[in-house]
Formats: structure tokens, sequence, C-alpha cells
């Protein structure tokens, strides 16, 4: 199967305090569960939004980002444009 890339934020919580000192500098930013369309869910952050404007029930789309420090592409989401 190949997934739309599009889902909805199932539940997410905004990171203040970074797990680990190389994340200093990006915090806060929002980890959520997303639920795509097709139904699997999947923990990834939410990027291009401010935090206090994230909710349940919002429309997101996969925004893949290349991390230099990890050399792989990550599978973040973005709200989606209406």
């Amino acid at each position: 199967m190949i997934a739309s890339g599009r889902g909805t934020v199932w539940t997410f919580t905004v990171v203040e305090k970074p797990g680990h000192p190389a994340w200093a500098a990006e915090t806060p930013y929002v980890i959520a569960l997303v639920e795509l369309e097709e139904g699997p869910r999947l923990t990834a952050r939410i990027l291009d939004c401010p935090t206090n404007e994230v909710a349940v029930g919002m429309a997101v789309s996969l925004r893949p980002t290349w991390d230099d420090q990890l050399n792989q592409t990550l599978l973040n989401f973005a709200p989606t444009a209406v």
C-alpha cells in the first residue's frame, strides 16, 4: 500500500525541555501522534506551525526533512494548506 502523506493530529505534546543538549536550540517543538488517512498512526514532529496553534484533529501533510546530523530523511508533518 502507498500512503498519501495526509493525516490528522491524534494527540500531541509540546517539548520545552530537550532530552539532549543538541536539541536545545530547537525548543519548543511539537511531537504528535499522526493518524494517516489509510489508518496507521505514527509519531512525528510538526513543523511550520506555532506550538500554540497545533490542535487535535488538525489536518497535516507529510513534510520529509533532511537531517544533516543524522544523515537521513525524517518524516515530519506540517499543517495542510487550506
